[in-house]
């Protein structure tokens, strides 16, 4: 096969999408470039496909508070210096986020649980009212000094009218296309998946999304982030459109996500309550948590003695894993969100 272009046959031109202005210097996009490398150990003697591919539009979906815009944030804070990101490869893409889904207030709890400031993050803000997501995704690249490699869409499902509807998909998806192509963009967008337990669950991870299921093909990698609700830890799937799956059992620890041990469904309904109200509580905790609040989120009869002991613990485990917290400081420590979201040891 000397040419596999007559095989695969590429419009020369894509039919202006929607609301897209497409009128910038188109950048070239080759199809073989993505924001995480192929996993390594995939012994196929052809494995190239990597995660969240440069000219196309991915998706990370789950339920709400699952842990989306954790694993989305960890994954560009670690590509952005070029360390592996569990296992993967990374090549230090320019970034940028728009944000759609959350309030101001809980944006900054979520950044302050992950130790990050989010005054020196590349976030955008989504225009008020209604706004076509396609043009806002050309514009802000437009915009931006230094040409962003990622554009990272918080709640795009919030942005689609009807969005149950296949009709409604369609257009949206094939204008980010698009644009991703045109401009060699990885766009990688959060929606939101309906809460399912047991025979309630989609067979096929890709059916999961919020939506029609027209999103599941017309999206290249797609990455399911679910909650254990008896543990409150998670299992992310990957689903690369040419590798295999791959599955991860990780736990918020210190603000971010990070393996452990996972825990059958058996497992997780013979842990002691106890257990379980300190591990909510070490996700909870933070240097300047006070017994009051604590009383307020775990009850009025929370002990004292058990508040300090807690405290003391997470403070320990704090310091040992080296996270820095600089009060108003613009210099922020990266080893602690890296180290945590690195493969662990074998």
């Amino acid at each position: 096969m000397n040419d596999m272009k007559t095989l695969i046959q590429i419009s020369q031109t894509p039919e202006r999408p929607r609301g897209a202005l497409l009128d910038a210097p188109a950048e070239e996009c080759s199809g073989y470039d993505y924001v995480a490398g192929p996993n390594p150990t995939n012994i196929d003697e052809d494995n190239f496909e990597g995660w969240f591919p440069l000219g196309e539009v991915s998706l990370i979906f789950g339920s709400t508070g699952s842990g989306k815009t954790t694993w989305g944030i960890q994954l560009l804070r670690t590509q952005e210096i070029g360390a592996p990101f569990f296992r993967h490869k990374t090549f230090k893409l320019p970034w940028v986020m728009l944000m759609k889904d959350r309030s101001q207030r809980a944006a900054k709890r979520t950044f302050r649980r992950m130790k990050l400031d989010p005054s020196t993050l590349p976030l955008r803000k989504w225009p008020e009212g209604k706004a076509d997501v396609v043009r806002q995704v050309e514009l802000v690249y437009q915009r931006e000094a230094q040409k962003p490699r990622i554009i990272f869409v918080e709640g795009l499902d919030l942005m689609v009218p009807k969005g149950k509807e296949m009709d409604s998909w369609v257009p949206v998806l094939e204008g980010l296309a698009a644009v991703a192509e045109r401009y060699n963009l990885a766009v990688i967008c959060t929606v939101g998946s309906p809460k399912q337990k047991g025979k309630d669950r989609y067979e096929a991870h890709r059916d999961s999304a919020f939506g029609s299921q027209v999103v599941g093909r017309m999206c290249e990698t797609m990455c399911h982030v679910q909650e254990c609700y008896d543990t409150g830890d998670r299992r992310i799937t990957i689903m690369p459109t040419n590798a295999p799956s791959e599955t991860m059992e990780l736990g918020i620890r210190h603000g971010v996500l990070t393996v452990i041990e996972a825990l059958s469904f058996t497992a997780a309904k013979a842990v002691k309550p106890l257990v379980l109200k300190r591990q909510q509580f070490g996700e909870w905790w933070s240097p300047e948590a006070t017994l009051d609040q604590a009383r307020g989120t775990f009850g009025k009869d929370f002990a004292k003695s058990t508040f300090h002991k807690w405290s003391g613990e997470c403070r320990e485990a704090l310091e040992s894993v080296a996270v820095t917290v600089g009060q108003g400081s613009q210099k922020r420590s990266t080893d602690s969100l890296v180290e945590l979201a690195v493969d662990s040891p074998s």
